[in-house]
């Protein structure tokens, strides 16, 4: 496993980006965590968004991480935990 940026590394490959990289936040993260894609895959398919204007997972399967169906699996999970946050 590849060590985690920091943030003045984030920052820094950010630079000149219109992407803030702490904002990659909630979607992007849990991405990682839930394993569809590593840090480096992340980093890259929010260049693509940066780039595109696209949503990231389709960044995330155009640039053939992940499956489309892995991506949208993972983003309906994270948002149903979201709801059962928000109910407790």
């Amino acid at each position: 496993m590849e060590p985690v940026p920091n943030r003045l590394a984030l920052q820094s490959f950010f630079r000149g980006s219109a992407i803030i990289p702490v904002a990659a936040g909630k979607c992007g993260e849990f991405l990682v965590e839930s394993a569809v894609v590593d840090r480096v895959q992340l980093l890259r398919a929010l260049q693509l968004q940066d780039r595109s204007r696209r949503r990231l997972g389709d960044c995330v399967a155009r640039l053939g991480y992940a499956k489309r169906r892995d991506v949208e699996w993972a983003i309906a999970l994270r948002n149903a935990l979201d709801d059962l946050d928000a109910q407790a």
